[in-house]
């Protein structure tokens, strides 16, 4: 018997590693030349693995997006509720700390970011974009219950629209980043996006609720397919 059979969990971590190589070469491949631009041959090539092993992992190339993009969004999620967290004194900082968070993604991992923008938006999306926005009412009942804690009785339809204004600062900058257009953003132009973002939570302006309730609707529909 070889030592490498000797010792506990040696295939198991083998095998974990060459999955985990196989969805970064992927990751970058999709992001870089796009899914239906990229072959299993290239990624297992890459990868330095063989093709049979991509499919006892993963099924298909398909099967491999569905794992890639699965992951980003529950790892997308938990951090997105770590910075939901306790020590967030009021709204504004509470999405000053989400927009940091998500802005140094686009700067520190920006293949993930493209790879999971071009996706979830792209003609491959379906299911996989379904599963990403029916975590909507899950974040908005995360933001309700941090508010709660601060003090603040927010309606659902104003933290509807402070999350919807707040994605929209997002996906904005996010694509400045990923064209190159900025490398960074100073601290006084993060706050001052997020206080906008927040103003929906404590403002007078009137919110459309019949609108709005039609948008939730729908999002609680998507959540339904994605079941």
């Amino acid at each position: 018997m070889s030592t490498a059979e000797k010792q506990p969990g040696h295939h198991t971590g083998h095998a974990e590693c060459n999955r985990a190589r196989i969805m970064q070469v992927a990751e970058r491949l999709f992001a870089t030349r796009g899914y239906a631009a990229t072959s299993v041959r290239q990624i297992v090539a890459e990868a330095s693995v063989t093709p049979p092993m991509l499919y006892y992992y993963f099924g298909s190339k398909h099967g491999l997006l569905e794992s890639l993009v699965n992951e980003r969004i529950a790892w997308f999620s938990d951090q997105a509720t770590v910075v939901l967290g306790d020590g967030c004194a009021t709204p504004e900082d509470l999405f000053s700390r989400w927009l940091r968070l998500f802005f140094s993604m686009a700067i520190e991992e920006p293949d993930s970011i493209r790879f999971m923008t071009s996706t979830l938006f792209g003609p491959t999306s379906g299911a996989l974009a379904r599963n990403h926005f029916s975590r909507s009412p899950e974040l908005q009942a995360l933001l309700a219950g941090r508010l709660a804690e601060m003090g603040l009785t927010v309606s659902a339809d104003r933290v509807t629209l402070a999350v919807f204004m707040l994605r929209g600062v997002l996906n904005t900058f996010i694509l400045f980043f990923l064209e190159g257009v900025l490398t960074t953003v100073d601290d006084e132009l993060v706050d001052a996006l997020a206080a906008r973002a927040a103003a929906p939570l404590t403002d007078d302006l009137p919110i459309p609720t019949q609108s709005l309730q039609s948008v939730i609707a729908a999002l609680q529909a998507n959540e339904e397919k994605s079941v």
